[in-house]
């Protein structure tokens, strides 16, 4: 194993991959903004909202690099 967590393979040097499944829970006070603050983070979007009844779910994908 290589800096970093990356692999030698046949000679030459490869990052490791890993998927992290997260789950992100927004609580609070109706009113603050836990719909918009998801939907920023989420879509990178910003859109005045109707209050939301209930609860909402968003899915994001993302790639994070992670340097040792």
């Amino acid at each position: 194993m290589g800096p970093g967590g990356a692999q030698l393979h046949n000679g030459t040097l490869r990052k490791a991959v890993r998927t992290l499944r997260v789950k992100l829970v927004f609580l609070g006070s109706s009113g603050v903004g836990k719909s918009t603050l998801a939907q920023r983070f989420s879509k990178d979007e910003f859109r005045s909202t109707s209050p939301t009844v209930g609860c909402e779910l968003m899915i994001l994908g993302a790639v994070i690099e992670y340097h040792a």
